[in-house]
């Protein structure tokens, strides 16, 4: 009986997670189907099979607009990552300085 309860409990902190972070699993399947796709993409060609003009361009078309979902992807997963959010507490304090000086020098304008 106790198995069944380890066993249910796993699963439920497995989909817990999961639901929690389905848009980045999203994210990363899409991801993986893109860069499959650029790859067979850019395989076509080097493997000598012979392309037609129209076929070339839509081939040109497809990678760009694949290429341009991965720079996408990759970049929320960038921002995700909190590279931008790192405070600097004497970057804040020098700032909370700049502001107050600022005001002070504001209210001695006005008299």
């Amino acid at each position: 009986m106790k198995i069944f309860a380890c066993a249910a409990n796993m699963f439920h902190e497995m989909t817990d997670y999961l639901m929690k972070n389905f848009k980045d699993i999203a994210y990363i399947i899409f991801g993986l189907v893109c860069l499959c796709g650029t790859l067979y993409l850019i395989y076509i060609p080097v493997s000598g099979i012979q392309m037609t003009a129209k076929e070339q361009a839509l081939s040109s078309s497809l990678q760009f607009v694949i290429t341009t979902l991965l720079s996408l992807i990759f970049s929320y997963f960038f921002a995700k990552s909190g590279v931008f959010e790192k405070n600097d507490p004497i970057a804040e304090a020098s700032t909370e300085k700049i502001v107050n000086l600022s005001i002070q020098i504001d209210r001695l304008r006005k008299h």
